[in-house]
């Protein structure tokens, strides 16, 4: 059952439900612990409009608080999950489901959180924002090739074994699979060339991340910095690199599995339009223009001073 989505929920229903039934007293606490935890938001909430820093957005903490009194719950008694309106076919292994829904919860409140920040803070301290956010951006991007590509690349590889198990003799040791199907092999190998395959893109990401980093360092010493503004040339380019990219990998992906059509035993055929990607592309390059066009003029103006 336990997924990152069930962190740290799952835990602590561990815990509270074992210390519950340790006694009366160890129950009593239990209860103690339990409604603590789930308050927290409501006492963060308070805390906040003594200072007078609570806004429109802290009216979110009441849904949290909301939201962990039945999660946690859940997580502390996972039997009873079936016996809640519309999740009765459900069972302790959907409890993640529930932690899910808590934490989209919570990442829309710390997502007004920044974005009200942010329109509070003046250039300088944007920027140093701005550097740290991408730097989340690139851990976040290393942990969704390394984790989750990988962990859908085994998950695929075991769907197609499971699927055709009658037609293969295999086994599975620290992520090996070994057969005597031609087509299944086959279908092996091409599943892990399309993760590497999709993983070109967010290699290609990182490269722009690391790139805006830097952009970001030139422009906290000097907003005309000619540095920053070559960065944001070449940042234009490596975007618009991974619109082709994008592109490329697409169709490259569909003909290798059209002409693969009689010995892959799955297949994913895709039509994508990279409308977000293209977007950005316009914004830097227009960005990029402007920083030009007004470090010339700023150029121009301190030569007749």
């Amino acid at each position: 059952m336990t997924t990152i989505f069930s962190f740290p929920f799952e835990q602590i229903g561990y815990g509270l439900r074992a210390l519950s039934l340790s006694g009366n007293i160890g129950n009593i606490i239990a209860i103690g612990l339990y409604v603590i935890f789930c308050i927290s938001p409501i006492i963060y909430y308070f805390i906040l409009k003594k200072k007078g820093l609570n806004t429109e957005k802290e009216g979110f903490l009441f849904a949290i608080s909301f939201c962990l009194f039945c999660g946690v719950y859940l997580y502390i008694n996972p039997g009873l999950i079936n016996q809640v309106e519309g999740l009765s076919h459900f069972t302790a292994d959907y409890l993640f489901i529930i932690g899910g829904t808590i934490w989209s919860v919570v990442i829309l409140y710390i997502l007004l959180c920044i974005l009200h920040g942010i329109e509070k803070k003046d250039s300088v301290n944007l920027l140093s924002s701005m550097r740290y956010v991408i730097l989340a951006i690139i851990l976040l991007t290393l942990l969704d090739i390394l984790v989750n590509g990988i962990a859908s690349l085994i998950s695929n590889i075991r769907t197609v074994a499971e699927s055709n198990s009658d037609d293969l003799q295999f086994f599975i040791s620290d992520g090996i699979f070994a057969g005597l199907n031609a087509n299944l092999i086959t279908t092996y190998i091409w599943l892990v060339i399309q993760y590497v395959l999709n993983c070109v893109p967010s290699i290609m990401l990182l490269r722009i991340l690391f790139i805006s980093k830097k952009i970001v360092d030139a422009l906290q010493k000097n907003s005309f910095d000619e540095e920053a503004i070559e960065k944001l040339h070449k940042l234009a380019i490596s975007c618009k690199n991974v619109v082709i990219a994008i592109g490329v990998l697409t169709v490259t992906q569909n003909f290798i599995q059209l002409g693969l059509v009689q010995h892959l035993l799955r297949s994913n055929y895709q039509v994508v339009v990279p409308i977000y990607t293209l977007l950005i592309v316009f914004v830097i390059m227009l960005l990029a223009r402007k920083f030009s066009e007004t470090r010339d003029l700023k150029l121009d103006n301190d030569s007749f001073i």
